[in-house]
């Protein structure tokens, strides 16, 4: 079958193969799935390339670290300590299911990191659990000093999911002080 210039078909030994002219993408055969030779996962079901391996980017200390819509996937790490403000600047346009996520080590302050819609003034942050109207939130910040990680999606060109990942390392008095300590809040926008 011709799709697209991509060529499926079935091999001599019964795989089932996308190619592109005589360069084999994938083969799916009674070894498991390859990529070109490389194996993706075995006959058992087991990863076993990295080809799914994600792409880590230590962001600027203390400066702008804008991301792009070619780092889909990717991991910003903030690192730890920002002595200065580390302020995360989301793509504008980004087209919807671009997403990534970003790290943050124990901070001196709560502003020690913080994620900005700047790159467009009608983009908005959506951060469950807030009682903030969602439509005036352009940029979020850690609840608390502690190690905190994020998973920023686009849902649109404009509307941003944050979703808060992680889990309560320390053991705290109340749920209540749980949640503020993995949960991220409003930041103050830049100009």
């Amino acid at each position: 079958m011709l799709t697209d210039l991509a060529l499926w078909d079935i091999d001599v030994d019964g795989g089932f193969r996308s190619l592109s002219g005589t360069t084999v993408n994938f083969e799916l055969n009674s070894s498991g799935l390859l990529r070109g030779s490389t194996a993706v996962i075995n006959s058992s079901g087991e990863l076993v390339s990295r080809f799914f391996q994600r792409t880590v980017t230590a962001a600027t200390t203390g400066a702008n670290y804008s991301v792009t819509t070619a780092m889909n996937g990717h991991i910003i790490n903030v690192g730890d300590n920002n002595a200065t403000s580390q302020l995360v600047l989301l793509p504008a346009n980004p087209p919807a299911g671009f997403w990534f996520e970003v790290t943050a080590s124990t901070q001196t302050g709560v502003d020690g990191v913080s994620i900005h819609s700047t790159a467009d003034s009608s983009a908005v942050i959506i951060l469950p659990g807030l009682t903030s109207v969602a439509s005036t939130i352009q940029a979020i910040q850690p609840g608390s000093v502690r190690a905190h990680a994020v998973r920023m999606t686009a849902v649109s060109s404009v509307v941003w999911w944050a979703e808060p990942l992680g889990q309560i390392a320390n053991a705290e008095t109340t749920l209540a002080n749980a949640v503020l300590e993995l949960n991220w809040t409003t930041a103050t926008t830049i100009a």
